[in-house]
């Protein structure tokens, strides 16, 4: 009978834990409409930032007194820099605002930069709109979005973030150089951006109808806002300083993070001038596209088969990352148009596998309430990288008329950071209940037993 009543209690302990641990976690439901919505606002972010390469052709055209290598990457390192420099400004609006108005304004700042950039008059006008402020709204709503995937799934996470990227950043990404190839010959390359500013518009619809925290989560928060008010007023650090920040395993992973991502920024600005130089083919769409369809198709069979509870998702970002600097060395000797493409497809294999993986890693090192500030630090320090990537590498490319050095630079940075990972381990664990369940079984056990020789 006592074994019973322990089995039920203890139930019933195990359901309210999971709904304290990770009240959002519903696998499914209504979280896949906010799939479907992230997944645009994913698309409209990495479609412009992943075929930045074929902009540059298109603003090189536009400025050509002004746009050389270096100031035309300079352009890709402000936007893809501040994309992921202000991810902790964005995790501190979503903490004080929510994930609905901040994912809502930087929707609305997107769709003004896009617009501002197709009336733009000389260069440096479309370096502060598509480089600064267009960063700048792109980086309110990407983290955010994928906090709030993380509320609605758990064991499911791995997929929905693959669900995530294949729907919306493989569509966009693959879709994005062929309207520029329609619709610049047509219209210009002013008018098609005024065209493209719809994209971002339906992103700010979207992000205000459809973003929002389920009910359980908004309770927990407001719980955790109450409880971070009282420490504050008896003097206690705020919780911008979290000691988690601090763990090895994190440091580690961040840092790894970083040095890959010197190489994806370079990949990702010069990836048409590298198919030029090695096969003289002045071919503008075709590398990019077959990049965007490996990357898609590395991102979903990475988010499946790391769902597995035997696979370590730590392990399998850290695989990418020595395949991808491997490559890299490699991709500089290689001069026939089906080598380069088989570089590609690798290059966006494990480009797939490494994006998909970042926010459940960070959920498995920082735990379900330090997930948006885990990702806006390690957003904020692997922008260095991001910024210094098609900068050097435009330089490099101005004086030796090559991106051998630059991609040689890549590949070791991306080698070193797999190593890198060697020391850093993480449990894969789902909701971690059973000592809070084992103790609170403990406690009615020996209350039960203190009552029984009370009795006797």
């Amino acid at each position: 009978m006592t074994q019973k009543m322990s089995s039920k209690k203890g139930s019933v302990i195990s359901r309210r834990m999971t709904e304290l641990v990770q009240p959002g976690a519903m696998e499914g439901g209504f979280g896949w409409a906010v799939c479907l919505a992230a997944a645009w606002c994913n698309g409209v972010t990495f479609g412009i930032v992943n075929t930045y390469s074929r902009f540059m052709v298109e603003i090189q055209k536009q400025f050509p007194d002004d746009a050389d290598n270096l100031r035309a990457g300079a352009i890709c390192s402000c936007l893809m820099g501040l994309l992921f420099a202000l991810s902790p400004f964005a995790s501190f609006l979503t903490d004080r605002v929510g994930i609905r108005v901040t994912c809502t304004v930087g929707s609305l700042v997107s769709f003004t930069a896009v617009m501002l950039s197709s009336f733009a008059q000389n260069f440096y006008h479309f370096l502060i709109t598509w480089g600064v402020m267009l960063g700048f709204g792109l980086s309110l709503t990407f983290s955010p979005s994928l906090v709030l995937i993380t509320k609605y799934f758990n064991r499911r996470l791995g997929l929905a973030n693959a669900l995530v990227s294949v729907l919306g950043s493989f569509l966009f990404t693959t879709m994005m150089p062929l309207y520029l190839d329609l619709f610049v010959p047509q219209f210009g390359f002013m008018k098609t951006l005024r065209i493209l500013s719809s994209l971002p518009a339906v992103m700010v619809i979207l992000c205000a109808f459809v973003y929002r925290v389920p009910k359980s989560c908004g309770q927990n928060s407001k719980m955790r806002d109450q409880n971070m008010r009282k420490m504050n007023n008896n003097g206690s650090k705020s919780s911008f300083c979290n000691k988690k920040l601090l763990d090895k395993n994190y440091i580690l992973w961040v840092i790894a993070v970083a040095l890959c991502d010197y190489g994806f920024s370079i990949m990702f600005a010069f990836v048409i001038q590298f198919y030029f130089i090695a096969t003289k083919n002045h071919d503008k769409s075709t590398m990019i596209v077959i990049v965007s369809i490996s990357a898609a198709f590395g991102r979903f069979a990475t988010g499946i088969v790391s769902d597995h509870p035997k696979i370590s998702r730590l392990r399998v970002q850290q695989c990418a990352m020595f395949i991808f600097g491997v490559t890299y060395i490699i991709a500089p000797n290689l001069h026939s148009k089906v080598a380069i493409a088989i570089v590609c497809i690798i290059l966006g294999l494990t480009n797939g596998a490494n994006i998909v993986m970042l926010a459940p890693v960070c959920f498995e090192l920082m735990g379900p309430k330090n997930t948006s500030q885990g990702l806006g630090f390690a957003f904020l320090f692997k922008s260095l990288f991001i910024i210094l990537g098609p900068i050097s590498a435009g330089v490099l490319f101005d004086i030796t008329g090559e991106l051998s050095v630059p991609f040689y630079i890549a590949g070791i940075f991306a080698v070193f950071a797999s190593f890198l990972l060697c020391f850093a381990s993480v449990e894969r664990k789902k909701m971690n209940l059973k000592p809070e369940i084992e103790k609170s079984q403990e406690k009615r056990t020996d209350e039960t037993d203190v009552k029984g020789e009370g009795s006797v």
